[in-house]
């Protein structure tokens, strides 16, 4: 369902790569490894490929994070993964 890129994550840039989803948001969450929220956005998910460069400039965090991806309507997750931010 979806990428995410390059990881480990440097510069504070990752870019994330929706596939074959329907055109509606999706709600993307950041999350350190005690559960506390770094970033929290919505984005709108287009039919096909959706390409997305998330920004961590805020997040002083250095270490293993857990990206979160639920529909925006339903809070439903669809997938989550593990990232290392540099």
């Amino acid at each position: 369902l979806f990428s995410v890129y390059p990881n480990p994550a440097r510069n504070k840039t990752i870019r994330l790569q929706l596939n074959n989803v329907s055109s509606s948001s999706y709600r993307v969450t950041i999350c350190n490894t005690k559960g506390q929220i770094l970033q929290d956005r919505v984005i709108q998910g287009y039919d096909l490929f959706n390409s997305y460069m998330l920004h961590l400039n805020s997040i002083s965090y250095n270490g293993l994070c857990t990206i979160i991806i639920r529909k925006n309507d339903t809070n439903q997750i669809l997938q989550s993964t593990n990232i290392l931010v540099e």
